[in-house]
């Protein structure tokens, strides 16, 4: 028995014949709505079935066909109605168009048949399309869904939501309510979830809940966060139909914020415990953190230092008691919010409800792992006590520089004259000796002085070079001759390639560096033995090496050995106040070089330096 026909189904008669499409129509109806129509227009009009005759299916077969195209993958059904001995005639390309073929005239029986079931299978086929739809849209959220009727059972749900069903199969029924209870559903500060305020529970009476953030503790160690949503099924009438439960697993988010948490008190702590000022800016230059420290410096521990901070965000800074105030474009947080890094910048601050403080300030970009700068870190280090030092040590080698010498010089004046009177005279023996020994000493004191100055010159940066290039081969065997009356020239022995090329050096510095290591070479090395000078461009640079055949030097002294005021403990001689290597690396380091010793004890040491290609 065919089944019932809808009474919103609608039928189209695309039937030329007057006769043919009245009789149609009375069979139809009732059961159909019929749609007859004026012209070909009709057929754009919206319908579940369509019955057309040879002539309109002829006139009209590429509009069908457009139809068809359309509405697919809705199932379009068509009939054609012809007369039974035409039925082999029909072209082939015509059933492109129609689904079902009717001999004419049709008894009101089979075509109602025919009719039902044709909307029938469009029904089926309409309703496995939407489920699939449905069933594709479930598996395609990344949310897990759970779908309850009204007694809180399950009616649907996509794959994301299989792994959890044993904790969202809850109803308000009490059998159910007592499992729950042995599933550890925590809030999130830790206390236990009451049943009957489970979403599911709550939207099966009719309350939408958003957002509720529950845990499930499994065992001791293991606890997953779900962030959940639910919603009651209503009717516009109000009639619940049942509920619809979504969730996010935000387990690893949790994880995340709070790991973010802790790495944020232990950055807190760590800045706090630093000796040194701390600021972190973000991109503005907005101050985002401030240890408590830098607000002692800047002056702004009594109240909020950050807004405080943000009216002097300048820093009145000066690099001299008197100078004039950085510009803010050259201040080292705008600089390392640049992408720069700032290294011991010196100045003055004069801040608000503080003293004068001298600070040493380095800045440097924040960065994420991609290299975007995300803001700055600007450390201050109250240097004020260090730059009292540096200022006694500076009027203190002012006083060695000038007031000693003048002493020395007059002394020096006298033993010249004493010395070229005893020589007129022909006085000889202890007399003649003493004054030699007071002219050496007073040179080696000279020298003492003259070491002193120069290596505060030159950590203060006081010792400007004047580069050349400088031809070491011939610099070399000028500098011995010219020396000989101070060096053991016999004993040293020169090894420089004819096509090395020159250096860029300066003449006087330069000279300065041989002499020290030259004459400690001499000094420390067993009379008689050699003294080798060889010389090896590497890449840009060129490697001069010293050796001698000296007793060594114990290992645990080679890493001090260029330290200020450093001598090797045991050493045969102690003259000097150990600066002289001190002073050479200072230079070596001036013109861009470094310095090293490699040493073995018995077979003698090679100190090393390199200079640049000029």
């Amino acid at each position: 028995m065919a089944d019932q026909p809808s009474p919103a189904s609608r039928i189209l008669l695309l039937v030329d014949h007057p006769g043919n499409r009245q009789r149609l129509a009375n069979a139809l109806a009732p059961q159909y709505a019929v749609v007859l129509p004026s012209s070909d227009a009709t057929l754009a009009e919206p319908v579940d079935c369509c019955l057309l005759d040879a002539p309109a299916l002829a006139r009209l077969t590429e509009r069908l066909l457009q139809r068809k195209a359309v509405e697919a993958p809705n199932f379009l059904p068509m009939i054609l109605l012809i007369p039974r001995e035409a039925v082999r005639l029909v072209p082939p390309a015509y059933w492109d168009v129609i689904d079902e073929v009717m001999s004419i005239p049709a008894e009101k029986p089979e075509l109602l048949q025919r009719v039902s079931s044709l909307l029938r299978i469009r029904r089926l086929t309409s309703e496995v399309r939407q489920k699939a739809a449905a069933d594709a849209t479930l598996a395609s959220l990344a949310e897990g869904l759970i779908i309850y009727d009204t007694t809180g059972h399950i009616l649907q749900n996509n794959h994301i939501a299989d792994a959890y069903l044993d904790y969202f199969r809850v109803t308000p029924h009490p059998p159910f309510l007592d499992r729950t209870r042995d599933l550890h559903i925590e809030t999130v500060d830790g206390s236990p979830f009451p049943p009957e305020a489970l979403p599911t529970v709550r939207a099966l009476a009719g309350e939408t809940i958003t957002g509720l953030v529950m845990a499930f503790r499994y065992d001791a160690s293991a606890t997953q966060w779900l962030s959940v949503n639910a919603a009651p099924i209503q009717l516009p009438s109000g009639e619940r139909m049942g509920a619809v439960v979504t969730f996010t697993d935000i387990t690893r988010r949790r994880q995340i914020e709070e790991e973010r948490e802790r790495l944020y008190a232990e950055l807190d702590s760590t800045i706090s415990a630093i000796a040194d000022g701390i600021l972190v800016f973000d991109t503005d230059g907005k101050v985002m953190r401030m240890n408590p420290t830098a607000r002692i410096l800047l002056g702004t521990h009594n109240g909020n230092g950050i807004e405080q901070l943000e009216e002097q965000i300048a820093f009145p800074l000066s690099t001299t008691p008197d100078g004039p105030t950085m510009p803010v474009h050259v201040l080292p947080v705008w600089q390392a919010l640049r992408g720069e890094t700032v290294h011991g910048l010196t100045g003055l601050l004069r801040a608000p409800n503080t003293r004068e403080t001298w600070l040493s300030i380095s800045a440097a970009p924040i960065r994420t792992t991609q290299g975007r700068i995300i803001g700055a870190i600007l450390s201050l280090t109250d240097v004020t006590v260090l730059h009292e030092l540096q200022q006694r040590q500076e009027d203190f080698l002012r006083i060695v520089s000038h007031d000693l010498r003048n002493p020395l010089t007059i002394i020096q004046g006298h033993i010249q004259l004493l010395s070229s009177r005893l020589a007129y005279a022909g006085v000889n023996g202890d007399m003649r000796s003493g004054v030699e020994a007071i002219q050496r000493s007073v040179k080696r004191m000279n020298a003492m002085i003259q070491d002193l100055v120069d290596a505060t010159r030159l950590e203060s940066g006081q010792f400007p070079l004047e580069l050349h290039a400088v031809d070491l081969r011939d610099y070399l065997q000028n500098l011995l001759s010219r020396t000989e009356m101070l060096i053991d020239y016999a004993r040293i022995t020169l090894e420089i390639p004819s096509d090395l090329p020159p250096v860029s050096a300066d003449y006087n510095r330069l000279e300065r560096i041989f002499i020290n290591l030259l004459s400690n070479a001499l000094k420390y090395s067993t009379p008689g033995t050699p003294v080798l000078v060889r010389a090896r461009r590497e890449g840009g640079m060129v490697r001069i090496a010293v050796t001698d055949e000296g007793p060594g030097i114990p290992p645990e002294d080679l890493p001090l050995l260029f330290q200020r005021y450093y001598r090797v403990k045991g050493a045969r001689m102690q003259e000097g106040i150990g600066l002289g290597l001190y002073i050479s690396r200072l230079l070596v380091e001036a013109h861009g070089g470094r310095v090293w010793v490699e040493s073995e004890v018995g077979k003698g040491s090679t100190f090393s330096f390199t200079l640049p290609v000029a």
